[in-house]
């Protein structure tokens, strides 16, 4: 387990690069016990970037999406049925960070 960062921390990295990846679990329910958020770069061929953030919140890919450039801080992608679907940020604090990765520059 790693040490828990906060969330204004974690979107502030993410959006501007300083941190790659996130894997975590959300305390108590099951179904997200293994989620990523990550950002890619690919290098373009006429010399730009284009930068992806990845949220991955199971294993088989069913709930998963991308965002260009920043991190969708209202979306609500976290269902967790009849209590309905939560943003990021309202799980934050039932969040358990299993790995976070910062860029190696950073």
């Amino acid at each position: 387990m790693v040490d828990k960062i906060s969330y204004s921390e974690f979107i502030t990295g993410i959006n501007n690069g300083s941190i790659e990846l996130i894997r975590f679990s959300v305390e108590g329910y099951s179904h997200y016990n293994n989620c990523i958020i990550k950002r890619i770069v690919d290098k373009l061929s006429n010399g730009n970037e284009a930068v992806i953030i990845r949220v991955d919140l199971v294993t088989d890919l069913t709930e998963s999406i991308s965002f260009y450039r920043k991190f969708k801080e209202e979306l609500k992608m976290f269902n967790f049925g009849r209590k309905g679907k939560l943003t990021l940020k309202e799980v934050w604090e039932k969040m358990i960070i299993i790995e976070l990765n910062y860029h190696k520059n950073s």
